[in-house]
């Protein structure tokens, strides 16, 4: 339940970027939970 907080947390700040630099920051942040999931092998984030 708590990857759907988080996913929920993310699309209300997706929504309220207004600049392409924190559209980018968002983008960027996502990235970097991916490379780290892979990483660990935390499917749960993938």
């Amino acid at each position: 339940m708590q990857a759907l907080t988080h996913y929920n947390q993310a699309l209300f700040e997706l929504q309220a970027a207004t600049e392409f630099d924190e559209v980018k920051t968002i983008r960027d942040q996502a990235q970097a939970i991916t490379a780290y999931a892979i990483q660990a092998k935390d499917t749960k984030l993938l």
